[in-house]
């Protein structure tokens, strides 16, 4: 079961909407899942995901980016 909280929330909300979900579709699993629950590293919000139009396409450069790392 997935609980939305607090900033995890507002990045779901900010990513369910139509034109950032294509977004989800690349991003790595782990990565979708640790915003669902509400693990994303402080630093990362809904103004930095509209600003990484350069995202990899490799989940763990992805992961580095986004400091999942």
């Amino acid at each position: 079961m997935v609980v939305l909280t607090g900033a995890g929330m507002g990045l779901f909300m900010w990513l369910s909407e139509s034109q950032h979900l294509p977004l989800l579709g690349f991003l790595a699993p782990d990565i979708v899942t640790a915003i669902l629950n509400g693990h994303q590293p402080v630093g990362l919000t809904a103004n930095k995901l509209a600003n990484a139009s350069r995202l990899p396409n490799g989940w763990a450069e992805q992961r580095q980016v986004l400091g999942f790392g």
